[in-house]
């Protein structure tokens, strides 16, 4: 993962990206900090908000980056709704947690996923309550729940400049594209059939 973000740049953001002022950072799904770190790396003084709902990784993620000022740390998930939900939680890979899949042992053809009840919140209400008119980079891994936390933020969705977030299979990927009509593609990598990265760029920056 640290080799993904931090040396390959899975998620960066392009070469003629002005980093010279402090940019608003969403991580959505933000596991063990990696991409926090990362959104420092480009600049000290950037303000990134963490969201992640598994009490596990939240631990890691307080002793990774809680200490570092500028990163606020938000303590459930994001989607389309508000309540308690269950947690698929990996047993190796805290990546890999998920509301909508559970982990199949292939070898023993047995789900071995734990369950866990965690915090999920209406990712439009959290939006307003950042009180801010304008997000530079939403960067969504969230293992299934993309499409939902898009469709959520509707027409928040122009007050942001990139948005970068994983896909979990093709259906999603062309909702993706349906729902980010207003804006352009300038990153895309496939980690298999189904299943890849995708970075968009707000037209109104390349027609601007």
């Amino acid at each position: 993962r640290i080799t993904m973000i931090l040396k390959n740049n899975e998620y960066s953001l392009p070469d003629f990206k002005n980093n010279d002022r402090p940019l608003t950072i969403l991580d959505v799904g933000a596991n063990v900090g990696v991409f926090a770190i990362y959104g420092k790396i480009l600049n000290p003084v950037n303000i990134i908000h963490c969201f992640e709902p598994s009490p596990t990784t939240l631990e890691l993620l307080r002793l990774n980056v809680g200490h570092i000022p500028g990163i606020h740390i938000h303590p459930f998930g994001l989607g389309n709704f508000e309540g308690e939900v269950f947690l698929n939680v990996h047993p190796y890979n805290t990546g890999e947690d998920s509301l909508r899949f559970q982990y199949k042992n292939n070898d023993e053809n047995r789900i071995v996923s734990n369950r866990i009840i965690v915090k999920l919140c209406n990712a439009a209400k959290e939006f307003d309550k950042l009180c801010v008119d304008h997000i530079d980079v939403l960067k969504i891994d969230t293992e299934g729940c993309e499409v939902d936390i898009l469709e959520s933020l509707d027409c928040r969705l122009n007050m942001i400049d990139y948005v970068i977030l994983e896909y979990h299979s093709e259906a999603d990927r062309r909702k993706i594209d349906n729902i980010l009509s207003g804006f352009h593609v300038y990153g895309l990598s496939a980690g298999g059939l189904g299943q890849g990265t995708v970075k968009y760029i707000n037209s109104r920056l390349i027609n601007g």
